[in-house]
């Protein structure tokens, strides 16, 4: 996934990065709220910038975009609940 595309996803991620980092030194709780939020959209994000670049149809939930990711080999499987 070479170009435009893998770097986009490459920038999503990065700030993701970011974010979580953020989250690690955060002493208000709101902001903490906020930027592990925004690293999740991030994440959700890359995950339909993906979906589009390889032609699949983007599912109507992130629940099932996950899912799919995973049943299409993009994520590995998810650990089962404790």
């Amino acid at each position: 996934m070479a170009g435009f595309w893998g770097v986009k996803i490459l920038r999503i991620l990065e700030d993701a990065e970011l974010r979580i980092r953020r989250v690690e030194s955060a002493d208000d709780v709101d902001v903490l709220r906020w930027n592990l939020y925004v690293a999740v959209q991030d994440v959700l994000d890359a995950l339909a910038v993906l979906f589009s670049e390889l032609g699949w149809r983007k599912p109507p939930s992130y629940t099932r975009l996950v899912l799919e990711a995973e049943e299409g080999g993009v994520l590995p499987p998810a650990s089962p609940p404790l």
